[in-house]
């Protein structure tokens, strides 16, 4: 592996970078990604870095780094969807510059250039980069956490500690204080493995210093809301910020006692983790099941963490994200030693046959524009991509393994995402909202977060009775059918453009099958209403 990679290390590095970078581009997803930037550009517009608002609401849902990064780099570099999406692209690179760093501290160069490719190509991490939301920060901030945790317990610490404690800090502030357990682990349990000191007084110290760089965060939710008890937060007065990032926020998902909750599945992460860290995930179960006891450190980080994600009653796809970088290490010493390259062509050619057979039933399915192009052109890329690395050993089946993820991502970044995304309907209602004199503007009972991101002015949400109550001309977005209702009672409602929507993050299969495709479409209308003469 370490003579392949001297030839390929810098091919596949600019491939996989490559993806990311194509993924700065298009349409943000709805819901997540759409209003974390409309968020953000609040604040930066505003210039208050204490709330944070969505529309003309207080929003309690997440902490405040990821918007405060955004904020930042919307006032250096102006609004726009790069803009939205340059902060956690940053992150993303930071978490593989330090899985690099790992690799090497761990084990040798070829693991940490083996596992740089596996998490920049892994499915889910490509299209976090693109559908933005908090995990593509904690990548970069507990990774680094981890490395500076894992440096912590040698002879030069204090520096390591003050970066550990930093890091923790500012992933607990992105995401919750649950990112406090996987550096935990780290720092313990190789050391309990092991039978080496604890030193349990620099870890008292790196939890005061976790304190102390989380001041902001807690100040900033006091101010928000326990300084507002008459605020009316998930229905009712008198919520305290503090409570809800110390608890709702992530343990009352875990015991399922807070706001936000579901029904929770034990088995869910280790079925998602097979198709969202592909083309790596038949590799990373041999990984687990052959050296789970020879790589502590990087398993001491995952594992715990997966069991607590599997224990929870509240669980999505995306939070296994912030485990990839340890998943690729894991993938990654295993490749580099194993003497299976029969074997492993054979399992990651079923990887990339399921991976390059989905994109094909996709693209046809949905009959995205350009059709013939698009199948010519992957037919083209899997040819190089075998041509290229057409032996049965564990470097040409690594190298297809990286052509396939970047065949599949290629097509979904550049075909299907572009015809997909624009059902969301909110960023071409707002571009033509903005060629039309100024006027207060809102949304009608729905949350186009595009719409409002995308929009000059600043949009609004409102219910239907807002809307009848109010005393000047409106502009307004939404369902056709709360028109009509407008229409029944006399208003006056003037048709500036209709659209066909549908929530396209949340594709079914009628949406996707171009046949059926009409059939679950809503209409929605941009109009301006006025009140009866």
């Amino acid at each position: 592996m370490r003579t392949w990679l001297e030839r390929w290390w810098r091919p596949l590095l600019a491939v996989s970078v490559t993806l990311h970078v194509l993924s700065l581009f298009g349409d943000l997803a709805e819901p997540d990604a759409a209003l974390y930037a409309h968020i953000a550009r609040v604040m930066a517009e505003t210039g208050d870095w204490v709330n944070l608002i969505a529309y003309n609401v207080d929003w309690l849902d997440k902490p405040h780094f990821p918007f405060w990064v955004t904020a930042v780099a919307f006032k250096l570099f102006g609004v726009s969807v790069v803009t939205a999406r340059l902060p956690a692209l940053c992150f993303t690179a930071l978490g593989a510059v330090y899985t690099w760093r790992l690799g090497v501290k761990l084990y040798d160069t070829t693991v940490a250039r083996l596992a740089v490719l596996v998490l920049l190509t892994s499915q889910h991490l490509v299209m976090s980069s693109s559908d933005v939301r908090a995990e593509p920060f904690l990548v970069g901030l507990l990774t680094a956490a981890v490395f500076h945790a894992l440096c912590a317990r040698e002879a030069k610490w204090l520096g390591h500690l003050v970066l550990a404690s930093a890091f923790t800090a500012a992933a607990m502030m992105t995401k919750g204080p649950f990112l406090l357990f996987p550096v935990a682990c780290v720092a313990v349990l190789p050391a309990s493995f092991k039978r080496e000191p604890l030193h349990l007084g620099r870890w008292v110290l790196a939890v005061a210093l976790v304190a102390v760089f989380l001041t902001p965060e807690l100040v900033a939710l006091w101010l928000q809301f326990d300084s507002h008890p008459e605020k009316l937060i998930f229905d009712r007065h008198d919520v305290s910020g503090l409570r809800w990032f110390f608890w709702d926020s992530q343990f009352g998902r875990f015991a399922n006692t807070g706001p936000i909750r579901g029904a929770g599945d034990p088995s869910f992460f280790f079925h998602t983790v097979l198709w969202s860290f592909l083309p790596w995930s038949l590799a990373l179960y041999a990984a687990a099941f052959t050296r789970l006891r020879r790589d502590v450190v990087v398993w001491s980080a995952a594992l715990p963490t997966l069991l607590l994600f599997s224990a929870s009653r509240f669980q999505l796809p995306h939070y296994l994200n912030i485990l990839f970088p340890f998943f690729a290490l894991a993938v990654a010493a295993w490749w580099s030693e194993a003497q299976v390259g029969k074997r492993a062509a054979v399992m990651q050619g079923v990887a990339m046959a399921a991976m390059l057979g989905f994109v094909v039933w996709l693209v046809v399915l949905f009959q995205v524009p350009h059709l013939p192009v698009v199948l010519t052109l992957l037919a083209l890329g899997t040819a190089l991509v075998i041509a290229l690395f057409r032996k049965a050993d564990m470097g040409d089946a690594f190298g297809r393994s990286v052509g396939a993820a970047a065949l599949m991502h290629g097509v979904l970044l550049l075909s299907y995402n572009p015809a997909a995304l624009r059902y969301q309907v909110g960023r071409e209602a707002a571009a033509l909202a903005n060629t039309l004199p100024p006027r207060t503007t809102v949304m009608v009972d729905v949350s186009s977060h595009g719409f409002a991101f995308h929009l000059t002015g600043r949009a609004l949400w409102w219910t239907l009775d807002d809307l009848r109550v109010a005393v000047s001309p409106v502009r307004a977005l939404g369902p056709a059918s709360k028109f009509e209702t407008l229409k029944s009672e006399g208003y006056v409602v003037q048709e500036v453009r209709a659209f066909e929507y549908f929530h396209a993050s949340r594709p079914s299969v009628k949406f996707l099958d171009s046949a059926t495709r009409s059939e679950v479409l809503e209409r929605w209308l941009l109009v301006e209403v006025s009140k009866p003469p």
